[in-house]
């Protein structure tokens, strides 16, 4: 999987528990609490931390990281329970939020996060929302991929097989594993091969090569606009 990495939003970890804290945008390198120590970085700059505000705002992005992780551990992404789930969890933010922030920075935080979202929604405009569940995911990530290496015979079905293992494997990893972990890190190493393998016996050489240069060029769009990858992208070709 070193030619198109099946995530996200996903991979759900990568767009719900990495960013689990709110809508920045960054790298997301690291384990849940250098990312959260990172969420409240950002988050000082926009409001200003006063007392224990701090240890108690990272308190509360811990809990919600944990419970955003669960609810996407045991539920498919885009089902009813996932989005009744995520809802929940994020109502329970925003409640616990305004109990440790008071009006003005909470004005400020809203008004931070709606720029944000505006901002972010026009990436998304270029690029495709990526709603639906798991299945609608991968098949739209196929018909994109179909205007690039033209699919013959049976290749569209070998490659939705592929990327249904490869996207259930990827959850098990996220499930099973501490986010940023070495253990982690291993085990998408492992996946991202065994799906540049899939890969491989699935398409011929040319369209291999349509794919790369494909993969490159978005990547190189994405890296101008300051956006991080989306679910179907992965770190670098081989």
């Amino acid at each position: 999987m070193k030619i198109k990495q099946f995530t996200t939003a996903f991979f759900l970890l990568f767009c719900l528990v990495t960013v689990s804290f709110g809508q920045g945008r960054h790298k997301g390198q690291g384990s849940i609490e250098d990312r959260i120590d990172h969420r409240l970085d950002k988050m000082d700059e926009v409001v200003k931390f006063t007392g224990t505000q701090r240890n108690d705002v990272k308190a509360l992005f811990t809990d919600i990281a944990k419970k955003k992780k669960d609810a996407f551990c045991t539920n498919e992404i885009g089902s009813d329970g996932m989005k009744k789930a995520m809802k929940s969890i994020r109502k329970e933010k925003e409640d616990k939020l305004e109990k440790i922030l008071n009006k003005d920075q909470m004005k400020l935080w809203k008004d931070y996060k709606k720029q944000q979202k505006a901002d972010h929604s026009d990436k998304k405009g270029k690029r495709g929302k990526g709603k639906g569940t798991v299945e609608d995911r991968i098949n739209d990530h196929l018909d994109k991929m179909n205007e690039v290496v033209k699919f013959t015979g049976t290749q569209r079905d070998q490659m939705k097989t592929l990327l249904t293992d490869i996207n259930k494997r990827k959850k098990d990893a996220v499930c099973t594993h501490e986010l940023g972990s070495d253990n982690m890190k291993s085990a998408m190493k492992a996946i991202r091969e065994a799906k540049h393998e899939g890969m491989k016996k699935i398409l011929n050489e040319d369209q291999q090569k349509l794919w790369k240069d494909h993969m490159k060029s978005k990547r190189g769009e994405r890296k101008k606009e300051g956006g991080k990858q989306g679910f179907d992208d992965d770190k670098k070709e081989k």
